[in-house]
């Protein structure tokens, strides 16, 4: 069998012998070489960059799914006749996901807001509204090869299949749509997924060498990602290959960025006004704002206080913590302005 084509074939096989994987479940692989990449299974010859990434995962009736996040930035090179490479990668499930695509390229540190939302976020697993009854679920996966890439046929004795010299990549992505609401209420829903993938070579005397970078998430982690200037910019820069459109697209990053900062420094003083509100709150009253959150478009009219320590009972504390977790905006605009309008009603 082909073993580029054995990555996409898990996937399908997958779903047409309709196992579990990806209905109750999330599976998340990744694959990285650098260098020379020799593997019995399949069989693989491999000389230079290769990346697989992939996953099969619910859709929940809403449409959404869980967040999850992989990237890799590879510097590789021969100079002065020794061979070296510098690699940098993540790969993260729920929160830890968000928190590091939102938070991508930033100086702040969310733990020095002196909010306990974070530490909410960090205690309690990512979740998105909907269920898994239906079953439905995706298959996302990329391939990218960069050098010389053999690929081998083991029901022709293991010869040579294809052959490629350069840049391929493959992606795919099957993705069911879900359907919410009916007549002119009808909504049709497809959750967010995102792949990128940059790469640059260089040959000369003294030096040699290539540099890479890809990410690949779902969920919040691709909004994040892909409202991010310095993602978009590095791959427009690239396809137009316009210096001067690259000049003007570093000016807007530097202005979007400040921009995003900014943002997040408004949220981040929102959430510690919203903070103290929610500490001077007796225990009666917490029920109420919570109430008053779902009234102010803060949070789904389905949410409820949850037992974080799983002891059977939820505390003030607990609702507090929630309480606190709903009122950081995560630099969505839109939200900041409920929650300053909440802070408002409520101060």
């Amino acid at each position: 069998m082909n073993n580029k084509a054995c990555f996409l074939l898990v996937f399908i096989c997958s779903n047409l012998m309709a196992c579990a994987v990806g209905k109750e479940s999330i599976l998340f692989v990744t694959k990285t070489s650098i260098a020379v990449d020799v593997d019995t299974n399949p069989p693989t010859f491999d000389v230079g960059y290769g990346r697989y990434e992939g996953s099969i995962a619910p859709v929940v009736t809403s449409g959404e799914v869980l967040p999850l996040l992989s990237s890799i930035s590879a510097d590789a090179g021969i100079n002065s006749k020794v061979f070296g490479s510098g690699v940098a990668q993540n790969f993260g499930v729920g929160n830890a996901a968000v928190i590091m695509s939102q938070y991508l390229g930033s100086q702040a540190n969310p733990v020095d807001n002196s909010s306990t939302s974070f530490a909410t976020l960090v205690a309690a697993p990512a979740s998105v509204t909907g269920s898994t009854a239906t079953g439905r679920r995706y298959f996302f996966g990329t391939k990218t090869t960069v050098g010389f890439t053999t690929s081998f046929a083991p029901e022709r004795g293991f010869s040579p299949d294809s052959i490629s010299l350069g840049y391929k990549r493959k992606e795919f992505a099957y993705v069911p749509i879900r359907q919410n609401g009916t007549g002119a209420e009808t909504r049709l829903s497809i959750p967010s997924m995102l792949a990128t993938s940059g790469t640059s070579t260089s040959a000369g005397v003294n030096q040699s060498g290539f540099s890479t970078s890809q990410f690949y998430a779902t969920g919040m982690a691709a909004n994040y990602l892909a409202a991010h200037p310095v993602i978009r910019n590095s791959v427009i820069s690239k396809i137009i290959g316009d210096e001067k459109i690259s000049d003007k697209l570093e000016a807007a990053e530097k202005t979007a960025i400040g921009e995003i900062d900014m943002l997040r420094l408004e949220a981040e003083i929102a959430t510690l006004k919203a903070g103290t509100i929610i500490d001077g709150l007796a225990p009666g009253d917490l029920d109420g704002a919570l109430q008053s959150m779902k009234l102010a478009g803060i949070t789904d009219s389905s949410d409820a206080f949850r037992d974080i320590d799983n002891d059977g009972t939820i505390s003030d504390e607990e609702k507090r913590a929630r309480l606190k977790s709903l009122s950081y905006a995560f630099g969505d605009e839109e939200l900041l302005a409920k929650i300053n309008q909440w802070v408002s009603d409520n101060n």
